[in-house]
Protein backbone atom coordinates (compact mmCIF):
# COMPACT_ATOMS: atom_id res chain seq x y z
CA UNK A 1 0.00 0.00 0.00
CA UNK A 2 2.91 2.41 0.65
CA UNK A 3 3.95 2.57 -2.65
CA UNK A 4 0.45 3.32 -3.82
CA UNK A 5 -0.11 6.26 -1.96
CA UNK A 6 1.58 9.39 -1.26
CA UNK A 7 4.67 8.83 0.62
CA UNK A 8 7.43 11.31 0.34
CA UNK A 9 10.64 9.81 1.48
CA UNK A 10 9.62 6.86 3.26
CA UNK A 11 10.81 3.72 1.77
CA UNK A 12 9.79 0.20 2.35
CA UNK A 13 12.37 -1.65 2.30
CA UNK A 14 14.28 0.58 4.15
CA UNK A 15 17.72 1.69 2.15
CA UNK A 16 20.06 4.76 3.13
CA UNK A 17 18.83 8.26 2.77
CA UNK A 18 15.12 7.04 3.20
CA UNK A 19 12.84 7.36 6.21
CA UNK A 20 11.46 3.89 7.83
CA UNK A 21 7.79 3.95 7.26
CA UNK A 22 6.40 4.29 11.22
CA UNK A 23 2.44 4.38 10.15
CA UNK A 24 0.42 2.04 9.08
CA UNK A 25 -3.15 0.29 10.79
CA UNK A 26 -2.11 0.47 14.48
CA UNK A 27 -5.88 0.17 15.76
CA UNK A 28 -9.10 -2.22 14.98
CA UNK A 29 -9.92 -1.72 11.39
CA UNK A 30 -13.82 -2.47 10.55
CA UNK A 31 -14.89 -3.50 6.66
CA UNK A 32 -18.05 -2.49 5.22
CA UNK A 33 -19.47 -4.67 2.20
CA UNK A 34 -20.96 -1.41 0.16
CA UNK A 35 -22.65 -1.87 -3.65
CA UNK A 36 -19.76 -0.62 -6.31
CA UNK A 37 -22.32 2.38 -7.35
CA UNK A 38 -23.70 3.99 -3.94
CA UNK A 39 -24.54 7.75 -2.33
CA UNK A 40 -20.80 8.34 -0.65
CA UNK A 41 -21.79 11.82 0.71
CA UNK A 42 -25.25 13.79 0.69
CA UNK A 43 -25.70 17.53 1.74
CA UNK A 44 -28.97 19.18 1.99
CA UNK A 45 -29.85 22.95 2.90
CA UNK A 46 -33.13 23.94 3.81
CA UNK A 47 -34.60 27.71 3.50
CA UNK A 48 -37.42 28.23 5.99
CA UNK A 49 -38.68 31.63 4.50
CA UNK A 50 -39.29 29.48 1.30
CA UNK A 51 -39.71 26.32 2.25
CA UNK A 52 -37.24 25.26 -0.48
CA UNK A 53 -34.65 22.05 0.25
CA UNK A 54 -31.49 22.38 -1.96
CA UNK A 55 -30.16 19.03 -2.48
CA UNK A 56 -26.23 17.39 -3.42
CA UNK A 57 -25.54 14.51 -3.87
CA UNK A 58 -22.11 12.62 -4.32
CA UNK A 59 -21.97 9.12 -5.79
CA UNK A 60 -19.29 6.74 -6.35
CA UNK A 61 -18.99 4.37 -8.69
CA UNK A 62 -16.75 1.81 -8.47
CA UNK A 63 -17.45 -0.58 -11.04
CA UNK A 64 -17.47 0.07 -14.94
CA UNK A 65 -19.85 3.30 -16.13
CA UNK A 66 -23.39 3.16 -15.99
CA UNK A 67 -26.78 4.85 -15.91
CA UNK A 68 -28.73 5.30 -12.83
CA UNK A 69 -31.56 6.94 -11.54
CA UNK A 70 -31.11 8.68 -8.07
CA UNK A 71 -34.52 9.17 -5.74
CA UNK A 72 -34.58 11.59 -3.44
CA UNK A 73 -37.52 12.06 -0.78
CA UNK A 74 -38.05 14.10 1.74
CA UNK A 75 -40.39 13.61 5.13
CA UNK A 76 -40.97 15.23 8.34
CA UNK A 77 -39.10 11.92 10.06
CA UNK A 78 -37.88 8.58 9.57
CA UNK A 79 -41.12 6.96 9.70
CA UNK A 80 -43.12 10.21 8.10
CA UNK A 81 -45.40 10.74 5.07
CA UNK A 82 -43.48 11.55 2.22
CA UNK A 83 -43.86 15.25 1.05
CA UNK A 84 -41.98 15.67 -1.83
CA UNK A 85 -39.81 13.57 -4.29
CA UNK A 86 -37.40 13.79 -7.26
CA UNK A 87 -35.64 11.33 -9.49
CA UNK A 88 -32.35 12.63 -11.57
CA UNK A 89 -31.40 9.79 -14.34
CA UNK A 90 -27.59 10.59 -14.40
CA UNK A 91 -24.68 8.78 -16.34
CA UNK A 92 -21.91 7.80 -14.03
CA UNK A 93 -18.26 7.40 -14.42
CA UNK A 94 -15.81 4.86 -12.86
CA UNK A 95 -15.01 7.41 -9.76
CA UNK A 96 -16.16 9.82 -7.09
CA UNK A 97 -16.03 13.52 -9.60
CA UNK A 98 -17.12 16.27 -7.94
CA UNK A 99 -18.91 18.83 -9.97
CA UNK A 100 -15.94 20.99 -9.84
CA UNK A 101 -13.62 19.01 -11.51
CA UNK A 102 -16.56 17.79 -13.88
CA UNK A 103 -15.09 16.61 -17.10
CA UNK A 104 -11.26 16.04 -15.29
CA UNK A 105 -9.54 12.99 -13.79
CA UNK A 106 -10.73 12.97 -10.43
CA UNK A 107 -11.77 10.64 -8.04
CA UNK A 108 -8.82 9.74 -6.31
CA UNK A 109 -5.25 11.16 -5.50
CA UNK A 110 -4.65 14.03 -7.92
CA UNK A 111 -2.69 12.96 -11.08
CA UNK A 112 0.99 14.49 -10.48
CA UNK A 113 1.83 14.23 -13.59
CA UNK A 114 -1.63 15.52 -15.65
CA UNK A 115 -2.06 18.49 -12.51
CA UNK A 116 1.94 19.12 -11.95
CA UNK A 117 1.98 22.76 -13.00
CA UNK A 118 -1.54 23.61 -11.26
CA UNK A 119 -0.24 21.88 -7.64
CA UNK A 120 0.35 24.74 -5.19
CA UNK A 121 2.55 24.80 -2.97
CA UNK A 122 -0.04 26.27 0.07
CA UNK A 123 -3.23 25.30 1.32
CA UNK A 124 -6.07 25.78 3.41
CA UNK A 125 -5.87 24.27 6.66
CA UNK A 126 -7.31 26.13 10.39
CA UNK A 127 -10.66 26.96 8.99
CA UNK A 128 -14.16 25.76 10.09
CA UNK A 129 -15.04 22.45 8.45
CA UNK A 130 -15.99 23.04 4.90
CA UNK A 131 -19.47 21.59 3.25
CA UNK A 132 -17.64 20.24 0.57
CA UNK A 133 -13.99 19.24 0.71
CA UNK A 134 -13.29 18.75 -2.83
CA UNK A 135 -9.28 18.74 -3.06
CA UNK A 136 -6.64 18.12 -0.20
CA UNK A 137 -2.55 17.21 0.11
CA UNK A 138 -1.16 15.70 3.01
CA UNK A 139 2.11 15.81 4.02
CA UNK A 140 3.41 12.53 5.18
CA UNK A 141 7.37 12.51 5.92
CA UNK A 142 8.61 13.66 9.26
CA UNK A 143 5.96 14.54 10.34
CA UNK A 144 2.58 15.13 9.68
CA UNK A 145 0.10 17.99 8.25
CA UNK A 146 -3.04 18.04 5.76
CA UNK A 147 -5.07 21.07 4.09
CA UNK A 148 -7.33 21.57 1.22
CA UNK A 149 -6.62 22.70 -2.10
CA UNK A 150 -9.83 23.57 -3.14
CA UNK A 151 -13.24 23.72 -0.89
CA UNK A 152 -16.74 25.07 -0.24
CA UNK A 153 -17.90 26.54 3.06
CA UNK A 154 -21.63 27.35 3.28
CA UNK A 155 -22.16 30.77 4.13
CA UNK A 156 -25.87 31.94 5.20
CA UNK A 157 -27.81 30.87 1.95
CA UNK A 158 -24.83 30.75 -0.30
CA UNK A 159 -21.10 29.61 -0.83
CA UNK A 160 -17.49 30.60 -0.48
CA UNK A 161 -15.00 28.39 -2.81
CA UNK A 162 -12.10 28.77 -1.81
CA UNK A 163 -9.10 27.81 -3.97
CA UNK A 164 -5.55 27.48 -4.13
CA UNK A 165 -5.04 25.89 -7.41
CA UNK A 166 -3.07 27.72 -10.02
CA UNK A 167 -5.98 28.31 -12.61
CA UNK A 168 -5.45 31.98 -12.78
CA UNK A 169 -1.96 31.56 -13.65
CA UNK A 170 -2.28 28.85 -16.30
CA UNK A 171 -4.96 30.03 -18.12
CA UNK A 172 -4.02 29.95 -21.65
CA UNK A 173 -1.15 27.29 -20.98
CA UNK A 174 -3.36 24.15 -19.76
CA UNK A 175 -6.40 22.62 -20.98
CA UNK A 176 -7.07 21.88 -16.52
CA UNK A 177 -6.97 25.07 -15.72
CA UNK A 178 -9.60 26.16 -18.33
CA UNK A 179 -12.29 23.56 -17.62
CA UNK A 180 -11.52 24.25 -13.36
CA UNK A 181 -12.50 27.82 -14.07
CA UNK A 182 -15.71 27.12 -16.11
CA UNK A 183 -16.36 24.46 -13.38
CA UNK A 184 -16.31 26.87 -10.73
CA UNK A 185 -18.70 29.72 -12.51
CA UNK A 186 -21.17 26.77 -13.35
CA UNK A 187 -21.28 25.46 -9.80
CA UNK A 188 -21.41 29.40 -9.12
CA UNK A 189 -24.37 30.17 -11.00
CA UNK A 190 -26.39 27.31 -10.33
CA UNK A 191 -28.74 28.80 -8.09
CA UNK A 192 -28.43 32.15 -10.46
CA UNK A 193 -32.90 31.55 -11.08
CA UNK A 194 -33.28 31.37 -6.78
CA UNK A 195 -34.56 34.79 -5.69
CA UNK A 196 -31.64 36.82 -3.62
CA UNK A 197 -31.32 35.89 -0.03
CA UNK A 198 -30.58 38.30 2.69
CA UNK A 199 -26.71 38.60 3.91
CA UNK A 200 -25.87 37.26 7.06
CA UNK A 201 -25.66 39.86 9.72
CA UNK A 202 -21.87 39.26 10.05
CA UNK A 203 -21.16 39.42 6.57
CA UNK A 204 -19.11 42.66 6.27
CA UNK A 205 -17.24 41.33 9.23
CA UNK A 206 -16.54 38.43 7.46
CA UNK A 207 -15.35 39.74 4.91
CA UNK A 208 -12.62 41.70 6.64
CA UNK A 209 -11.17 38.10 8.08
CA UNK A 210 -10.77 37.20 4.32
CA UNK A 211 -8.60 40.59 3.64
CA UNK A 212 -11.31 42.17 2.08
CA UNK A 213 -11.78 45.95 3.38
Amino acid sequence: MLNETAHRCKCMPYRAGMAWNQGGIVDSVELLVAPAVRVADLFVRADPKTGTLRVQAMVTNAAQPARARIELTVAPAAGGETVAARGLDRELPPGTVDALFDGLPAGGLLDTTFYRELIPDHVWAGQQPPAEAVAGAINAAQDYSSGLLVAVHARGAGRVILNTMRIRDKLGRHPAAERLLRNVLRYAARDIAEPLADLPDDFDATLKTFGYE
